[in-house]
């Protein structure tokens, strides 16, 4: 939730491949913190929540699925989320 309204909040031609880009910094920053036992200086704790939080106006903090715009950029959270996670289960050569 915090994701999407993360992505209200920014200004872009392609919400889905700027939610891809925090993913993969998302799970860059998880990497980080696993070898260096810190949060990344960056992107944060590794977490979603935490790389979103990076760009979520506290004015956008009260959206709920009232808002069209805030149940569009969710739908596109969990569309990228589900594609990305199905990426990730087929490199790990799982079926």
């Amino acid at each position: 939730m915090t994701m999407a309204r993360a992505l209200m909040a920014v200004r872009t031609e392609n919400p889905a491949r700027l939610c891809q880009k925090w993913c993969a910094e998302a799970e860059a920053a998880d990497k980080y913190r696993k070898k260096f036992q810190r949060a990344h200086p960056r992107w944060g704790n590794g977490s979603l929540m935490a790389r979103a939080c990076l760009q979520t106006p506290t004015a956008l903090a009260g959206v709920s699925v009232d808002n069209p715009a805030y149940c569009q950029a969710l739908a596109v959270v969990l569309t990228t989320l589900a594609d990305w996670r199905r990426s990730k289960h087929r490199r790990s050569g799982r079926s």
